[in-house]
């Protein structure tokens, strides 16, 4: 299990979402409503569908209307 800890500058909705190397959406962490602040969200390794992905690169992503923020993120097993 992985935690990914964020920011969120202005408040709204937003989503965070996991994809691959290649741009692939792999898995949608949450798609909430929350005011400006911080959060936790956590990702088991696992793609929409429950298949235990393979130990690589990987992207997350959180965006809303007014803001997009990527950063890389490596699962080991």
């Amino acid at each position: 299990m992985t935690a990914i800890s964020y920011k969120i500058p202005i408040g709204g909705q937003f989503t965070i979402a996991i994809f691959d190397m290649t741009g692939k959406l792999i898995k949608t962490l949450t798609t909430n409503k929350q005011s400006a602040g911080q959060g936790i969200v956590q990702w088991n390794g696992r793609n929409d569908t429950g298949i235990s992905l393979p130990s690589g690169v990987y992207f997350y992503q959180l965006s809303s209307a007014d803001f997009t923020a990527t950063r890389k993120i490596i699962l080991l097993k």
